[in-house]
């Protein structure tokens, strides 16, 4: 999809504007989890099983083998259904897959869209980023679940693909040899609510209340 399609008027923003921000979330997950690889924003190649574009991929070496971990995100500024879709389509070649959203378009409509495709996205295993700009945080309020749909032979030539990418970096990265884990924590939805609504300002709302 062409830049100009990509930019959303009403939020004066353009989507590869957020492409750093969620990668930077996903180098700090694998540094948290002790995971050594590589990540990419914008990432342009020849055609996979129909994907062109991708907005965020990390990939890591999991264990001694040639295994490899593939995490993707796709970026929008709206189109909840439509971002969705595209990342359920992910699922062949990614073990986790994310659809995230800058808080512009969230506080808006998010609630309605997590509720009306909640189904879709626990039984997919979908994971949702929202980036609150005013805090500078990115949010992760659903956490992905690994995808047992992988297509092996198209995601091998992703990696290759990855790997030309990296300049044979990818090839080269040691393996993690004791894992911390390989899977996304529960997200605590009360402890996110309680960072997001500052303390003294629910201070203020019980002693008015008194």
């Amino acid at each position: 999809m062409s830049e100009e399609l990509k930019y959303n008027p009403y939020h004066h923003h353009w989507e590869s504007e957020f492409y750093p921000i969620f990668e930077q979330w996903l180098k700090d997950l694998f540094k948290e989890r002790g995971f050594n690889g590589l990540t990419f924003n914008n990432v342009r190649f020849a055609k996979v099983t129909g994907i062109r574009e991708l907005d965020v991929v990390g990939i890591y070496r999991w264990n001694r083998s040639n295994r490899y971990v593939l995490t993707s995100i796709e970026v929008k500024l709206d189109k909840f259904s439509d971002t969705l879709q595209q990342a359920e389509a992910r699922l062949c070649l990614f073990d986790y897959c994310y659809i995230a959203f800058p808080i512009t378009y969230a506080i808006g409509t998010i609630l309605h869209d997590l509720i009306l495709h909640s189904n879709t996205i626990m039984k997919d295993g979908i994971g949702v980023l929202i980036y609150d700009h005013v805090r500078k945080q990115t949010w992760e309020v659903f956490s992905a679940r690994k995808s047992k749909m992988i297509d092996h032979k198209p995601r091998q030539r992703l990696i290759e693909q990855l790997n030309g990418l990296s300049g044979g970096k990818l090839y080269s990265l040691e393996p993690l040899l004791q894992p911390k884990i390989d899977l996304r924590g529960k997200i605590d939805i009360e402890k996110i609510i309680a960072k997001a609504i500052p303390l003294e300002e629910i201070t203020k709302k019980k002693e008015v209340k008194k």
